[in-house]
């Protein structure tokens, strides 16, 4: 981490989200289905660039799923460190249904799982996501400097949550090719406290066809 002379040292994460994946683009539950980027969702990637180059990150880390892990590549970083734990949240049977059919058929439910309050049926808890995540992410903090994490809305979500002891039902969703910042500050003693820097930080560039936010939900 980056020392100051008081001797607290200083750790920045990046987390960002992949471009637009083509169920984005229709408005599915993709879960850890491994679902491709959409020609927007190259394009947001693409355009992210020179903002991520500005970061310096001088580790990336990335999510196995192809939609990550073609955003790194589209970000300038074609061989991210892959972690397995930062998957996608497992969303069971709501995999590959119409978030508007979910909505329409399961509103409460759906609206539970979004604030944290319960899991999809045979999905994932947000606990276990939050400690997966968690696990993930805190090594790569604690090597210091600059880490760059490319990964999904739930992870992202449940990172945040996590680190900042934010509440999920006081969290809006995570747009696609979004940037969240979050600054760590490491005592002699060991101990880190995070703060929320940025959240959900997206280019304008392509508003003319940028998913709005409840499409990208």
């Amino acid at each position: 981490m980056t020392p100051h002379g008081n001797g607290v040292h200083e750790s920045t994460v990046v987390l960002m989200r992949h471009g637009q994946s083509e169920w984005n683009r229709s408005r599915r539950l993709a879960g850890r289905s491994d679902v491709a980027l959409s020609d927007l969702g190259r394009k947001q990637a693409s355009a992210a660039r020179a903002v991520v180059a500005r970061l310096s990150p001088g580790s990336v880390v990335c999510s196995p799923l192809q939609r990550a892990r073609e955003t790194a590549a589209l970000l300038g970083h074609p061989s991210p460190l892959i972690e397995n734990d930062l998957q996608e949240n497992d969303v069971g049977q709501w995999t590959g249904r119409s978030i508007d059919e979910l909505i329409e058929q399961h509103g409460p439910a759906y609206r539970r799982w979004r604030n944290g309050q319960a899991s999809p049926p045979g999905g994932e808890d947000w606990k276990d996501l939050s400690d997966r995540v968690e696990q993930a992410i805190l090594p790569h903090v604690a090597g210091g400097g600059t880490v760059l994490i490319v990964a999904h809305g739930g992870v992202i979500r449940a990172a945040v949550s996590r680190l900042v002891g934010t509440s999920l039902q006081h969290m809006a969703a995570v747009d696609p090719a979004s940037l969240t910042v979050v600054r760590g500050s490491s005592t002699p003693g060991g101990d880190t406290q995070f703060r929320l820097a940025v959240y959900n930080w997206t280019l304008t560039l392509f508003d003319e066809n940028r998913i709005t936010s409840q499409a990208a939900r």
